[in-house]
């Protein structure tokens, strides 16, 4: 599979994050350039970014949100980030998640 991916990054070493309880915390954060038609994440990238939110109890619209997203299979079965992604979900219970019907 061929992906285009962005070419221009902003490196932000002074990014402010603000809580909804008005903490503030300075952050370093990559933006990218806007891309149209952005690629799907895999779905072990999906999942942890879905479990995460669940896990840390994020608001209900923000895990629906993310639960939302559209992604695609991993096309590299052995990619190390996919195989320790799958342990880790395996191993907080959240590997429902790899499966497509849990969406």
């Amino acid at each position: 599979i061929h992906l285009t991916l962005p070419t221009t990054y902003i490196r932000d070493a002074n990014f402010l994050v603000q809580t909804d309880h008005g903490d503030q915390f300075q952050t370093v954060t990559y933006i990218a350039e806007p891309d149209t038609a952005p690629p799907k994440p895999y779905t072990w990238y999906w999942a942890l970014c879905l479990s995460g939110a669940m896990q840390n109890n994020l608001p209900q619209h923000h895990q629906d949100h993310l639960a939302s997203f559209d992604h695609m299979p991993d096309p590299d079965p052995q990619r190390p980030g996919k195989l320790e992604a799958e342990m880790l979900l395996k191993k907080s219970g959240f590997d429902h998640l790899l499966t497509a019907e849990s969406v």
